[in-house]
Order: structure tokens, then sequence, then C-alpha cells
């Protein structure tokens, strides 16, 4: 049993050293060392939360209250950013009595990559009020119904999802804003 666990840990030694001192060679060669970087990679995006911070969200909207963050990873990686300062009132039929009820602003991103048209076709199927938009993207589409715009850029199809109004257009709106500032940053 020993003697297994040491040889494991030999060959773990092994391969990390090897691994250190492969990263850790450079090249005295002039003309290695002095060329420029001209291009470079392509950026590897984690989470959509990287593409939009708390503070867009506060530039676009001007929420009245703190913004709550949320990064998780649902089917496809999300973020979800959502506050309440009661400017958001919705009025619900209970009982054949009208309520009015404040609700949270929401916007959540829904990142998806490697994509490409099929699957843009895909996954707008469902809107069936999908208004394509021409200014956003390879392909766009909004919403109403959804309160999303949907889009398709260099591979990375975003769901952007605006909750923040009962004004469709307002919501329409600010989901572009939003979408402009995550695909600057692809």
């Amino acid at each position: 049993m020993k003697i297994s666990q040491l040889s494991a840990l030999s060959v773990l030694s092994f391969l990390l050293m090897a691994c250190s001192n492969s990263s850790s060679t450079s090249s005295t060669s002039e003309e290695q060392t002095a060329q420029p970087v001209t291009e470079s990679a392509p950026k590897s995006i984690g989470s959509p939360c990287e593409l939009v911070s708390v503070a867009d969200i506060k530039a676009v909207f001007s929420p009245q209250t703190e913004v709550d963050m949320e990064d998780k990873m649902l089917t496809y990686p999300t973020c979800k950013y959502a506050w309440k300062d009661g400017s958001f009132v919705d009025e619900k039929n209970i009982g054949g009595t009208k309520v009015k009820i404040v609700m949270p602003q929401e916007v959540m991103l829904v990142m998806v990559q490697n994509a490409d048209a099929n699957m843009f076709s895909q996954a707008t199927a469902v809107y069936k009020d999908g208004v394509d938009l021409e200014e956003m993207g390879e392909k766009a589409i909004w919403s109403n119904q959804m309160h999303q715009l949907t889009f398709i850029k260099n591979g990375t199809m975003l769901h952007v999802n605006v909750s923040v109004a009962n004004d469709n257009a307002i919501n329409k709106e600010k989901a572009m804003a939003i979408a402009n500032i995550a695909s600057s940053n692809f």
C-alpha cells in the first residue's frame, strides 16, 4: 500500500517539476523576445456577469435602492440583477378584484457560447410576437410578451430579459442598452 502511494507521489512530483520547468524556460534569442504581440486571444467569458456590471445596471436603470446580483449556473451561465424601489407596480386580477402589487425590477442575462444560427432559431422559435432587430449583432430579435431580447455575435448568444416596467417600449429600450454593453465586452 505504501509503495503504491510513494509511486503515485513520485509520478505526481515528476509531472509537476516537468510542467514548471517547461513554463519557466525562456529563450535568450533577441528575435523571440523582441516580437510585439499584435493579436490578443479572444476573451474567455465564464459568466454573463463579466459582460455587464452592477455599475452598468445602475447607469442604465438609475435604481433608487441597492442592486442585488446573482451569478448562477442553470442550464447555461446566468446572471440576475434585481432591485425593488417601488417604481414598478403591476395590477393583478385576484378573485375579481384588481390588486396593485409592487414588483421587483429584474434583468436576467443567459449566455450560450459556441452558438450558431440554428441554435438561435431554435431558441427564438417561442417568440410568437418576435420582431427582428437589425442594429444588433449578427441576428437579434425582441419579444414584448417575453420581455426579452436575444442576439448572437461572434458565436455567443445572449438572452437579455428585462422586466422593469409595464411599458414594453421601456423594457425594450433598456434591454437594447444592456445588450449593447454586453456585446461590447465579447
